[in-house]
């Protein structure tokens, strides 16, 4: 066959050798059918990179807390401790507890419940903060405020 040199290091071809697939040290994957194939949620991919933009670090902090709470569910007063958290990071005394917690409710990310004396982590929220963690594994923990 043919022999190359290049930088100083000289390689020859051989012979191509025949396979036999039923021997093969690496298992063969089975090939994907098109039709099972599900194509990304395109909405809410943009709805979750649009929130990602505009939420506050402690924000994540809450709904990383709902989800591991045991019901999960908490009382308004533990969020009023990540709004506390919130003030005291950025100093903005211009936002409100009830803009803090109804930015996470007006995009569906908790609800909700006891006529708003508790939150809840809908299905959508549970996405969005598999989203973050998965997406910005790093990155997030850094977000300001």
């Amino acid at each position: 066959m043919g022999k190359l040199q290049f930088y100083g290091a000289a390689v020859e071809a051989s012979e191509p050798q025949k396979m036999d697939p039923q021997k093969s040290a690496l298992p063969i994957a089975p090939v994907a059918d098109s039709s099972t194939k599900t194509e990304p949620n395109y909405p809410e991919l943009y709805l979750f990179e649009r929130a990602y933009n505009f939420i506050y670090g402690t924000q994540i902090d809450l709904l990383s807390f709902v989800a591991n709470s045991a019901e999960g569910k908490i009382n308004f007063e533990n969020a009023r401790n990540f709004y506390q958290e919130f003030l005291k990071r950025s100093g903005n005394q211009n936002v409100s507890i009830d803009q803090y917690i109804g930015f996470l409710v007006s995009n569906k990310f908790l609800e909700r419940l006891d006529a708003g004396k508790s939150l809840r982590m809908t299905e959508l929220g549970k996405k969005f903060l598999a989203y973050v963690l998965l997406g910005y594994p790093f990155a997030f923990r850094f977000k300001p405020f």
